[in-house]
């Protein structure tokens, strides 16, 4: 049994028994234990295998790299502690594009690219430190949100092909 705990992006997974799928819109990552404690221990008690974390996203222009990626390591670790069979898989930040639902002034185009190259920025770094993180670690691993999304290959048999 797996389960995906993650941010807005989550919604869009299928939650089935075999993995539930847990989505926290607009959750900073140390909000993603507080209030939940209690439901998780009771969940991880069951034969979880894995647990998929999405998170990170939220926190940009809010804290920086470091931080982000110490919040996340101590989320891993909280939840290392609550099932310490299972893998820990954490999405890296997807990267940002420009939004294109709107009217694309020169104006829009500037700042939209100032705020994206930064944002981005940081996003970069933090999915660098966690990659850093993982290999540490034999219980955690860092994939990419493409691999993630489409659940191919080693990840989606981590995941118990729940899928």
């Amino acid at each position: 049994m797996a389960m995906i705990v993650g941010h807005s992006q989550t919604k869009y997974l299928k939650s089935s028994t075999l993995c539930p799928v847990f989505p926290y819109p607009g959750f900073k990552v140390k909000d993603f234990m507080r209030g939940h404690l209690e439901f998780y221990k009771q969940l991880c008690q069951k034969s979880i295998k894995t647990i998929a974390l999405v998170v990170g996203a939220n926190d940009i222009g809010r804290s920086s790299a470091a931080h982000i990626a110490e919040e996340v390591k101590d989320l891993c670790f909280r939840f290392h502690s609550l099932s310490p069979q299972s893998c820990i898989l954490v999405s890296e930040i997807l990267p940002r594009g420009r939004d294109l639902f709107h009217e694309q002034t020169p104006r829009r185009i500037e700042s939209e690219s100032i705020f994206l190259e930064e944002w981005n920025a940081v996003a970069a770094e933090v999915n660098c430190r966690l990659r850093e993180l993982a290999g540490s670690f034999d219980w955690l691993t860092i994939i990419s949100q493409w691999q993630f999304h489409s659940m191919s290959g080693a990840h989606r048999r981590l995941l118990g092909n729940t899928f």
